[in-house]
């Protein structure tokens, strides 16, 4: 009875202490993690069960018996690529992370991916792993304005250098954008002709589709 008594202290103990010890954060190692869990790897935003462990020396109390429940995947594009690294930038922003161009043999700028959240071994600092690419246009790259402006060009697009390709190609992005100088908003009507999608005179210019290239979206229309 004594010995379910203390067992019963040490739990309640260990609960106090995850709850002070900043919102329930346990430490553990890898060799707390399950077999399979452990095959697969976990990355940072992975969802986990484990049992509480204390250790009878210090006290401590950890995670054990680490089991992995649901993979956090997250998805972005490549920004660029230098000697045999690469950057990406996660599709909801924030600071670019690092990856091994190795990890994804063919990887170019711009491309869109999946991947994890893991922590550099040399570093520590945040890294992408475990990369996958997704298909053209599975991301919004850009937010479109349904108005069109009128314009002169004061500095000319540069052509784009190595591979080929249109003005929306990496290499063109990074290395030689143009400017414009904006005289004024054109109306619906006078700028219909540059819109291949529009449709003829007639309805308001809400109703009129609005040309896209892949991995544009149409931006939200502003609160009043």
């Amino acid at each position: 009875a004594a010995g379910r008594g203390e067992g019963a202290a040490e739990e309640a103990a260990a609960e106090e202490g995850a709850a002070e010890g900043g919102a329930g954060k346990l430490s553990f190692g890898l060799d707390d993690v399950c077999g399979e869990s452990r095959a697969a790897g976990l990355y940072e935003g992975d969802e986990v069960s484990f049992r509480e462990a204390t250790d009878a020396a210090t006290g401590a109390v950890g995670a054990a018996d680490v089991r992995l429940e649901a993979q956090k995947v997250n998805r972005g594009f490549v920004l660029s690529l230098r000697d045999g690294h690469g950057l990406l930038r996660g599709e909801a922003g924030g600071a670019p992370l690092s990856f091994a161009a190795s990890s994804l043999p063919g990887v170019r700028p711009r491309d869109e991916v999946e991947y994890r959240r893991a922590s550099d071994a040399k570093t520590g600092r945040p890294a992408a792993a475990q990369l996958r690419r997704l298909p053209a246009g599975s991301l919004v790259l850009e937010w479109v304005s349904p108005r069109w402006w009128e314009a002169v060009v004061r500095i000319a697009p540069a052509a784009p250098r190595g591979r080929g390709g249109g003005a929306r190609d990496g290499a063109a992005q990074s290395c030689g954008a143009g400017s414009v100088e904006l005289l004024g908003p054109l109306p619906f009507a006078a700028s219909a002709a540059a819109a291949p999608l529009a449709r003829a005179a007639g309805g308001s210019e809400s109703d009129k589709p609005i040309p896209l290239e892949l991995g544009q979206a149409l931006a939200p229309p502003l609160s009043p």
